[in-house]
């Protein structure tokens, strides 16, 4: 049996599966059509045994910080999620960092909606206006006495 899957209304592919292979398969195959640039996901687990190597050309862009699947759903059972916080003048990329040392930046929101993946520990120009997509563990709540 054969499928169509219409993509035309969407502009990224994020392969986030527990099977490496799967997602470089799915990034790889679907490249074309979304464009090399618009195809991500998350590191391989297995990257650093050589068994496991795969070529730069085959899969996505690496999101997450280079954080493999087994890492992030570690953090999920941890309470970690993802959230988007706006930055202004007043709460800059600076103070977002200072208060969150831990988050992973996966990307932004530009002020005209364009969103925009980070790949590796590149994070871009993030100014004031910009709405920050992050994976982060929940704060602390204050203790009231």
């Amino acid at each position: 049996a054969e499928h169509h899957l219409d993509v035309h209304h969407y502009q990224f592919l994020l392969a986030v599966t527990d099977n490496d292979a799967y997602n470089t398969l799915v990034t790889t195959d679907w490249g074309p059509e979304f464009g090399r640039a618009n195809v991500f996901q998350t590191a391989r687990d297995k990257e650093s045994w050589s068994r496991y190597a795969l070529p730069a050309s085959l899969g996505g862009r690496i999101v997450a910080q280079g954080r493999g699947y087994g890492e992030l759903q570690d953090k999920i059972r941890d309470g970690w999620t993802c959230r988007v916080t706006s930055l202004s003048e007043n709460y800059t990329y600076e103070q977002f960092c200072a208060d969150r040392p831990e988050a992973m930046i996966l990307g932004a929101i530009s002020e005209n909606g364009r969103v925009r993946f980070f790949v590796g520990d590149d994070n871009g120009k993030v100014t004031a206006g910009v709405k920050l997509l992050h994976f982060s563990k929940p704060r602390e709540k204050a203790v009231v006495s």
